[in-house]
């Protein structure tokens, strides 16, 4: 069936979705989770296949992250799309709002992420009542293949379906009127979708990808600091959208802070597999060239090694490199990083700092250790991004990570899943009036009183 005979179906089909109640949505949740489990093996393999992702981090993260990311959702669906109530000022209003869905919805996501976001993504939109047309990175056939199944034994076609996009099906869905494009990746290609689905005044989401820096008080206690920092950055060697690309702290502090980073390394091998040969393999050949590349420029412009080892393409593998000596104009210094290189910047003012990162991409995750409010405060007053972190990074929110009560429900999937329901929704305001007073009464001395005393209490007067 060519794909607009079922984006034309799906836009008939969009009604019936909508006005589907949230249990039935919920059966529908339930099974999506049963199918995914039965396939668990099947992904565990692809994602082997596609990216070299270890069998056990397949398991132990991507698909325990899903299954329990979808288990949240479906517990929580009926509290996230509840009526929310708005106070108004006036004597006869009530007013709340509703979230409805968007409708029909194209979702694009990349090759870094091939199975835990689209399910997640999927999961999410039609929970809130939407049609999917997903479109599949290329790069990744062996997931694309196995999430095409559990997405066709889970869903009717009018409903939910998912292609392997190149470019030439990716400029055809585009073409499509679309109520929403939500869209995964690098800056360049959100942007570019978004210029291209402009002429038809498509709202379009974008989760563009971008760095994560940290600043590093001085002071502190950086035996503490190093181990959240190793963790974070070179699990699943670096190819996450968490891991640290840079790491500032004053010049004075630098060679502290980079003995404190190669002996939390060296304890973290030594104590988790996770942070072991087999499970820190790059995931293709482009990628570790580019890896290469950066490294490679990095020592041609100065930098030192701290640590590092083994550079081996066959195998697709990089011992983690630690490099301090950085400055601006290196590539480790002007892009995303996604592996296990790590640059630690020492700056004789902050304001360097800023500068650095001014001419960087996006900066999405911010890490500041610190026990100054103030210092805190000027990071955070000087710089833009997405997520802050005080004393702590985002390896806290990987899914098989606990909360400190010890719960299995992530706080920052939690916060991730909220998110993504306000962008498959739109919220659409009621207004109701008894109908008791006309425009005239409204001057009334006990209505305005009536406002009075609603301010009163509001601002506490």
């Amino acid at each position: 069936m060519k794909i607009e005979e079922i984006f034309a179906n799906q836009k008939a089909y969009k009604s019936a979705v909508k006005y589907l109640d949230i249990p039935a949505r919920k059966q529908y949740i339930k099974k999506f989770i049963v199918n995914i489990l039965k396939h668990k093996a099947d992904l565990e393999w692809a994602l082997k296949q596609d990216i070299q992702m270890h069998p056990v981090v397949a398991g132990f993260v991507e698909l325990y992250g899903i299954l329990n990311d979808l288990k949240f959702l479906d517990e929580q669906l009926g509290l996230n799309l509840k009526q929310d109530h708005i106070n108004d000022l006036h004597v006869d209003r009530k007013v709340h709002t509703i979230k409805e869905p968007k409708g029909n919805c194209l979702i694009i996501t990349p090759w870094y992420d091939p199975v835990h976001l689209p399910l997640l993504l999927i999961g999410v939109a039609v929970a809130t009542g939407n049609t999917v047309m997903l479109n599949l990175s290329q790069y990744v056939p062996y997931s694309n293949n196995i999430i095409k199944q559990v997405i066709d034994e889970t869903f009717p076609q009018e409903w939910v379906v998912a292609f392997e996009g190149n470019r030439k099906i990716v400029e055809k869905l585009l073409t499509l009127d679309f109520d929403l494009v939500h869209f995964t990746g690098t800056r360049h290609k959100g942007l570019t979708i978004q210029q291209k689905v402009a002429t038809y005044a498509i709202p379009v989401a974008l989760e563009l990808r971008g760095r994560t820096a940290v600043f590093v008080d001085k002071h502190e206690n950086y035996g503490i600091i190093a181990r959240k920092i190793i963790a974070a950055k070179f699990f699943k060697a670096g190819q996450t959208s968490f891991a640290p690309d840079i790491v500032f702290v004053s010049a004075g502090e630098r060679e502290a802070l980079a003995r404190a980073l190669k002996l939390a390394l060296a304890q973290m091998q030594k104590d988790s597999q996770m942070y072991q040969q087999d499970f820190m393999k790059i995931a293709n050949h482009k990628r570790f060239d580019k890896l290469f590349s950066m490294y490679h420029d990095a020592l041609q412009k100065g930098a030192v090694e701290i640590c590092s080892g083994t550079v081996d393409r066959r195998h697709l593998y990089i011992d983690p490199i630690i490099l301090t000596g950085m400055h601006k104009d290196m590539s480790l210094m002007q892009e995303e990083i996604f592996g296990p290189l790590l640059p630690v910047m020492g700056y004789e003012d902050v304001k360097e700092a800023f500068e650095a990162l001014s001419e960087t991409p996006h900066l999405v995750n911010l890490c500041i250790f610190s026990g100054r409010q103030g210092f805190i405060d000027n990071i955070i007053g000087a710089t833009t991004s997405r997520t802050v972190f005080i004393n702590e990074t985002p390896v806290y929110g990987m899914p098989h990570m606990k909360n400190v009560d010890g719960s299995d429900k992530p706080s920052c999937s939690a916060s991730k899943i909220k998110k993504e329901i306000m962008l498959f929704t739109t919220q659409r305001d009621v207004l109701t009036s008894s109908g008791k007073y006309n425009t005239a009464a409204d001057n009334r001395s006990d209505t305005q009183q009536h406002i009075v005393d609603r301010l009163s209490k509001l601002f506490g007067a």
